[in-house]
């Protein structure tokens, strides 16, 4: 009897996305450009150091936002005076984008009165999972897969910076839980005058 009724919802399945197919409103997302190119450039160099970003593989739908009217904001905003700043720490070199990442997710902790975590932003730039070899570069896709696969975030205390994971892939952490499970991520629009608002 049960074999029968999971038959019976297979073809129903089957049924809704034949019709979704031949109703054609499945779009092929471009790949972006600008990803494109910086994949096939040569990395660029600082003082020894590799630089720069990656954008995202597509382009967002951000033509579909619609900002909300527009709304007087106190003249000065800082986070400090809130007591929802995380205090400045160490950052690994080409981790720029790891430590932004943990410093928000910190940030956000205490905005909601989780209390103060020192997340360690060394094992989402080794252990997050992409390319063995990249350390650097990451973004914000990164960052959502190591948080929704719940490969972090781990405490400094589990992959401190200096003295824990020292290379991409190789001495990561295993089996430690995420110190908290990140649920949601937003990615807001790359326009400064819109975000100043």
């Amino acid at each position: 009897m049960i074999m029968i009724k999971l038959t019976k919802l297979y073809l129903l399945f089957l049924l809704l996305i034949s019709l979704q197919l031949q109703a054609g409103d499945i779009k092929i997302t471009k790949i972006n450009p600008d990803f494109t190119s910086r994949i096939n450039a040569p990395p660029e160099w600082v003082n020894g150091f590799e630089v720069g970003g990656i954008a995202f593989p597509i382009k967002l739908g951000y033509q579909a936002f619609v900002p909300p009217k527009a709304t007087n904001f106190d003249a000065y905003y800082d986070l400090r005076n809130l007591g929802m700043l995380p205090p400045v720490k160490t950052q690994s070199s080409g981790g720029c984008w790891a430590y932004s990442s943990m410093s928000t997710v910190e940030s956000r902790m205490l905005m909601l009165g989780e209390g103060l975590y020192d997340l360690s932003d060394n094992n989402l730039k080794y252990c997050h999972g992409f390319f063995p070899e990249r350390s650097t570069y990451g973004n914000a896709w990164m960052t959502t897969a190591y948080f929704a696969r719940q490969s972090g975030p781990l405490l400094e205390a589990q992959d401190p910076h200096p003295g824990g994971t020292t290379m991409p892939g190789e001495d990561c952490p295993v089996g430690e839980a995420p110190v908290y499970f990140i649920r949601d991520s937003r990615y807001p629009p790359n326009d400064m005058a819109l975000l100043s608002n």
